[in-house]
């Protein structure tokens, strides 16, 4: 991440957290009103993305489980990471 912080959508970006095989994860915030909604964004890399079919995306975002990370939204940045 560079020295400003990389915004995505209406999350900013707090720090990398973690780098793998299919992206990077950043811890990132969402400040509104009387509270601050924190998040993981997961950014896979336009060759990965591109393989990331919209079906398992919509399966990721029907999925409920305590040991499975929740999807809230996903989408493209400016740059065509996903």
């Amino acid at each position: 991440m560079s020295e400003q912080q990389e915004q995505f959508g209406n999350y900013r970006a707090v720090r990398k957290v973690g780098e793998g095989a299919t992206g990077v994860v950043f811890e990132a915030e969402r400040p509104g009103g009387d509270f601050t909604h924190r998040v993981a964004i997961k950014v896979v890399p336009g060759a990965a993305a591109a393989t990331l079919p919209e079906s398992e995306t919509r399966i990721l975002a029907r999925l409920e489980h305590p040991n499975i990370a929740r999807l809230l939204d996903a989408g493209a940045t400016r740059a065509g990471l996903r």
